[in-house]
């Protein structure tokens, strides 16, 4: 169904004095279409597209401060029974972290670092991991159903 090797691992994409930026915007609101989310989305979408060398879109977004621990069971953000004759579109998650977090993909495990940005197939089993340990907050952006190919976004 899913490759688990279907993942892009950015590393660094943001400087610190950015990424306190950003953290500033979340303490002021979480509400996704502020003008500091709006302003934030479209510096992450243009900083993934020139380090990909691709376009892509991507059709809702959520931010979340470690208020969502449904996210520490394994789970998939696209359920693959909604897709007949086994027609799995190439449909992504895209995951940017303000905090230090732990990620499981598969059988991988990600050790994330603030600036840093994940993007993996839907259909794949993930969970966030514990991070207690580490500090209360695990500050998020996600994008559900990122697209690189507008083809495969005519499949859902």
């Amino acid at each position: 169904m899913t490759n688990y090797d279907d993942y892009y691992y950015l590393e660094n994409l943001f400087t610190h004095q950015e990424i306190e930026e950003l953290r500033k915007c979340t303490e002021e609101n979480v509400a996704v279409n502020t003008q500091c989310f709006l302003d934030l989305h479209n510096l992450l979408k243009q900083k993934i597209e020139e380090k990909l060398g691709k376009k892509f879109t991507f059709h809702h977004a959520r931010f979340s401060n470690n208020n969502n621990p449904d996210g520490q069971t394994l789970h998939r953000d696209i359920k693959p029974y909604y897709f007949f004759n086994n027609t799995f579109p190439k449909i992504y998650t895209t995951v940017f972290y303000l905090d230090k977090s732990i990620f499981y993909l598969g059988n991988k495990t990600f050790y994330i670092k603030p600036g840093d940005v994940l993007i993996f197939n839907s259909l794949s089993l993930h969970a966030a991991g514990d991070i207690s340990f580490l500090k209360k907050n695990r500050r998020i952006l996600q994008w559900f159903h990122t697209f690189f190919d507008q083809k495969e976004k005519k499949i859902i």
